[in-house]
């Protein structure tokens, strides 16, 4: 085989190594979702039970669906992060949230920004 053909050879495999490498990761980044804007969610319950918070709802973005969330405290204060994507198929959300020994005093919907809130519930 003449080297131009072992080079060509190489050059495509690392081409098709790169878009492979590159439609993976957008598929996952959109499979994971991007966090939901609090004034997008309607949250039909907000409940705390047990050491548990649980809340339902849905969006009113039609294409978006449900993918996922994240939450953090904070002392008394609870943050929670809904994620929406293209790939999911119900905006329908319905979670239970375990709110440790610490008592919960406040939760909060949160954007993709710190300063993105909707307070959802206060003792």
């Amino acid at each position: 085989m003449a080297p131009a053909m072992k080079q060509g050879r190489l050059i495509a495999a690392i081409v098709f190594l790169g878009l492979f490498a590159v439609s993976l990761g957008a598929y996952l980044y959109l499979q994971r979702g991007t966090p939901a804007s609090p004034q997008a969610l309607m949250v039909q319950q907000v409940h705390m039970d047990d050491g548990k918070l649980q809340l339902t709802g849905t969006t009113s973005h039609s294409a978006a669906g449900f993918s996922g969330y994240s939450y953090k405290r904070s002392g008394s204060d609870m943050y929670v992060k809904l994620r929406y994507s293209i790939l999911s198929s119900s905006g329908d959300f319905s979670i239970t949230i375990p709110a440790g020994q610490e008592a919960v005093r406040n939760v909060y919907l949160q954007g993709s920004s710190p300063d993105d809130l909707r307070l959802l519930w206060s003792q």
